[in-house]
Protein backbone atom coordinates (compact mmCIF):
# COMPACT_ATOMS: atom_id res chain seq x y z
CA UNK A 1 0.00 0.00 0.00
CA UNK A 2 0.89 3.45 -0.78
CA UNK A 3 2.45 5.30 2.41
CA UNK A 4 3.47 2.49 4.05
CA UNK A 5 7.16 1.55 5.31
CA UNK A 6 8.72 -1.78 4.45
CA UNK A 7 10.76 -3.77 6.68
CA UNK A 8 14.15 -2.81 4.96
CA UNK A 9 13.37 1.25 5.32
CA UNK A 10 12.37 0.79 9.42
CA UNK A 11 16.08 -1.03 9.72
CA UNK A 12 17.51 2.10 8.07
CA UNK A 13 15.64 4.30 10.19
CA UNK A 14 16.88 2.89 12.91
CA UNK A 15 20.53 2.91 11.86
CA UNK A 16 20.34 6.18 10.57
CA UNK A 17 19.02 6.99 14.20
CA UNK A 18 21.54 5.33 16.34
CA UNK A 19 23.82 6.82 13.63
CA UNK A 20 22.22 10.10 14.50
CA UNK A 21 22.39 9.88 18.31
CA UNK A 22 26.25 8.43 18.77
CA UNK A 23 27.01 11.90 16.80
CA UNK A 24 24.95 14.16 19.27
CA UNK A 25 26.80 11.94 22.08
CA UNK A 26 30.25 12.40 20.70
CA UNK A 27 29.03 16.39 20.00
CA UNK A 28 28.24 16.42 23.59
CA UNK A 29 31.24 15.04 25.24
CA UNK A 30 33.05 16.97 23.28
CA UNK A 31 31.27 20.83 23.73
CA UNK A 32 29.35 20.16 27.17
CA UNK A 33 31.96 21.74 29.03
CA UNK A 34 30.07 22.07 32.68
CA UNK A 35 28.31 18.34 32.02
CA UNK A 36 25.15 19.66 32.76
CA UNK A 37 23.48 17.68 29.05
CA UNK A 38 22.92 20.99 27.90
CA UNK A 39 24.95 22.91 25.69
CA UNK A 40 24.71 27.09 26.69
CA UNK A 41 25.55 29.75 23.89
CA UNK A 42 29.11 29.71 25.05
CA UNK A 43 29.52 26.00 24.43
CA UNK A 44 27.83 26.38 21.05
CA UNK A 45 30.11 29.34 20.23
CA UNK A 46 32.81 26.61 20.28
CA UNK A 47 30.52 24.25 18.34
CA UNK A 48 30.74 26.48 15.44
CA UNK A 49 34.09 27.45 15.72
CA UNK A 50 34.92 23.98 15.33
CA UNK A 51 32.28 23.67 12.17
CA UNK A 52 33.96 26.73 10.90
CA UNK A 53 37.59 26.01 11.08
CA UNK A 54 36.91 22.41 9.67
CA UNK A 55 35.55 24.13 7.00
CA UNK A 56 38.27 25.89 6.57
CA UNK A 57 36.59 29.63 6.83
CA UNK A 58 38.10 31.97 8.54
CA UNK A 59 36.39 34.20 11.36
CA UNK A 60 34.84 33.52 14.66
CA UNK A 61 31.32 32.60 15.61
CA UNK A 62 29.77 35.87 17.83
CA UNK A 63 27.19 35.30 20.42
CA UNK A 64 24.63 36.21 18.13
CA UNK A 65 24.97 33.07 16.00
CA UNK A 66 25.16 31.08 18.67
CA UNK A 67 21.89 32.25 19.73
CA UNK A 68 20.34 31.99 16.07
CA UNK A 69 22.02 28.47 16.54
CA UNK A 70 20.31 27.89 19.54
CA UNK A 71 16.80 29.65 18.66
CA UNK A 72 16.26 27.30 15.30
CA UNK A 73 16.06 23.98 17.87
CA UNK A 74 15.04 24.53 21.07
CA UNK A 75 11.79 23.65 21.38
CA UNK A 76 11.21 24.13 24.95
CA UNK A 77 12.48 27.47 24.47
CA UNK A 78 15.27 27.66 27.62
CA UNK A 79 17.71 28.78 25.78
CA UNK A 80 20.31 25.95 25.77
CA UNK A 81 19.91 22.59 23.72
CA UNK A 82 19.35 19.13 24.81
CA UNK A 83 20.59 16.23 23.24
CA UNK A 84 17.22 15.35 22.09
CA UNK A 85 16.88 18.76 20.69
CA UNK A 86 20.14 18.27 19.06
CA UNK A 87 19.08 15.10 17.68
CA UNK A 88 15.96 16.25 15.85
CA UNK A 89 17.55 19.28 14.14
CA UNK A 90 20.65 16.86 13.29
CA UNK A 91 17.56 14.06 12.12
CA UNK A 92 16.14 17.37 10.06
CA UNK A 93 19.16 18.13 8.45
CA UNK A 94 20.10 14.87 7.37
CA UNK A 95 16.56 14.43 6.15
CA UNK A 96 17.55 16.97 3.39
CA UNK A 97 20.40 14.65 1.92
CA UNK A 98 18.76 11.50 1.73
CA UNK A 99 17.53 11.87 -1.82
Amino acid sequence: SSGSIDFKDKIHMSTTDQLVREAVDHIFQKMDQNHDSYLDAHEVITLLNMGLQHLGKHGSATFSDAKEFIAYADANRDDELSKEEMFVLLKKIMSRYNH
